[in-house]
């Protein structure tokens, strides 16, 4: 079987059917509903965890088996319902509709997968064990969030508001990429680690006011001309 192509999809406003009401279709809504999609929920049985999604103005509740026609303006279909035959009718309606289908569990039916997530602040990771059962991308996630702590979250946010301050500060496009890569690859992250957000700021004030004296003196840019 050919692989699968990997990316990431803006589903903001998209209509996406879930078929199932288990709890593996609470977690996909869950998740769904983070990144503000349409979610349909298609079955006839639905776990009490959904009580949690209550008032949700992107979140249909449709307490019935799956009807000709219900993918028709759907982007995305997955099917997670217990019963297998009910997900073999929902990739079958897909080729119906033209509708990419996840199947749960089952890669011959499906045009995409669900991979495993790593979060850490804005920083996501994606995980497909291929044919291999989940479990391997299971434990490779957990390898993963071992070796990303929780501090990786707030060296993400350093970085989204020195970004912030240097698109702010500094005009000059070359001059602010340069003085984020520097940032990138400095020892933020350790910083981060023994001091936390608040010492992150004072390392990215510090290399902003090493850049302000840098440039009032006028530095060497990458082609050998002097800034001003």
């Amino acid at each position: 079987m050919a692989g699968f192509f990997p990316m990431f999809l803006r589903l903001a406003g998209r209509v996406v059917v879930v078929v199932g009401g288990g709890e593996m279709a609470v977690r996909t809504v869950e998740a769904l509903l983070r990144c503000d999609a349409e979610v349909r929920v298609i079955s006839p049985a639905l776990s009490s965890a959904f009580a949690r999604f209550r008032g949700m103005p992107n979140l249909m509740l449709m307490r019935r088996r799956l009807q000709s026609g219900d993918l028709e303006d759907a982007l995305l279909a997955l099917a997670v319902d217990d019963d297998p035959a009910v997900n073999l009718d929902v990739a079958r309606q897909g080729l119906e509709w033209n509708v990419l289908v996840s199947v749960a569990d089952e890669l011959a039916l499906s045009d995409f997968v669900v991979p495993s997530f790593v979060h850490r602040g804005g920083l996501t990771l994606a995980l497909h064990a291929g044919m291999l059962n989940a479990s391997l991308a299971s434990r490779v996630g957990e390898d993963l969030e071992r070796s990303l702590g929780p501090e990786y979250g707030d060296f993400m946010a350093a970085l989204q508001r020195a970004w912030e301050r240097l698109a702010a500060e500094i005009p000059d496009g070359d001059v602010r990429q340069t003085l984020f890569a520097r940032l990138v690859h400095s020892d933020l992250l350790e910083v981060v680690r023994a001091g936390g957000a608040t010492a992150a700021d004072l390392k990215v004030e510090a290399l902003l006011a090493g850049s302000a004296v840098a440039r009032g003196r006028g530095e060497t840019s990458a082609d050998g001309t002097r800034r001003r």
